[in-house]
């Protein structure tokens, strides 16, 4: 397992930067590197694992098409009595390009219940650079809600000004809290949703090295059925028949899952609430 530690995390940034700015032979890299030859070898065996580098005529560069490299997703949800909403977000990644301009967060589904209800907002966002220290940056990050075309939907994203360049860490934390979202019996979900399953998902379209989510209930909160499922990459709505069971859990007030480099696809802890 490769922990990530600080020290693991900027050595990470600092081939990424090297390597986007031209193709360097093993010796190049290692000769330049600024820390021990044991963190250089594991760093390139993981950014090797993740599919972000490969050596092309005896020389290394970034393969990876994806925008940023993405190390860490996990998702924290609280749920009350009277079934309102309590979810924390927080995302670690690299940037593999220069300029990007944009991170989007994810997206929630609006019912009529939540529309007026939702409140956003972004705890932090942590951004460093080699030659900076992770501290907060004011005036330069712009958050933004901004609907889909599918007026059911209402998406989340952080804007960056000035862009990012390749090798930038950044870690964000988002809040988001909706009053009476869950349904508080099976006929109401079904009429809410056509679904006997109440659902909280975690996106993992692109590849992640660790990703998580956790599921808190308040104490006297009765549900069915507890289960972890998986949809495959390209299903943008829900359908039973191609959900894939990995888990079901035991009942108490906690559900969660933690997984090292995830297969790419939707992830849910999804429970039955009561008939009545």
């Amino acid at each position: 397992m490769f922990k990530l530690t600080d020290i693991r995390i900027k050595a990470i940034s600092y081939i990424i930067l090297r390597l986007n700015c031209d193709y360097l032979s093993y010796r190049q890299l290692i000769s330049e590197f600024p820390w021990s030859k044991k963190l250089f070898k594991d760093t390139i065996n993981f950014l090797f694992d993740m599919k972000i580098i490969e050596i092309k005529n005896g020389k290394y560069n970034i393969c990876n098409e994806n925008k940023f490299l993405y190390l860490k997703k996990y998702k924290y949800v609280r749920i009350t009595l009277n079934g309102n909403r309590h979810v924390s977000v927080s995302e670690m990644c690299i940037a593999l390009r220069d300029d990007i301009n944009e991170y989007e967060m994810g997206s929630i589904m609006l019912t009529p219940n939540n529309y007026y209800n939702a409140r956003e907002r972004f705890n932090y966002i942590l951004r460093h650079t080699l030659n900076e220290k992770y501290e907060y940056e004011k005036n330069v990050y712009t958050s933004s809600r901004e609907k889909f075309l599918d007026k059911n939907k209402i998406r989340f994203f952080v804007k960056f000004n000035p862009t990012l360049k390749s090798g930038d860490y950044i870690k964000i934390g988002f809040y988001l809290w909706i009053k009476n979202y869950y349904a508080r019996t099976l006929n109401e979900e079904i009429k809410r949703f056509n679904s006997k399953f109440i659902r909280e998902g975690l996106d993992l379209s692109h590849p992640v090295y660790s990703a998580g989510m956790e599921v808190k209930f308040q104490d006297g909160y009765i549900y069915n059925d507890p289960r972890m499922e998986m949809y495959p990459p390209g299903i943008t709505k829900i359908d039973e028949d191609k959900c894939i069971i990995l888990k079901k859990f035991d009942y108490n007030n906690k559900l969660d899952f933690n997984i090292l480099k995830p297969v790419p696809g939707s992830y849910f802890i999804s429970w039955s609430p009561p008939d009545k």
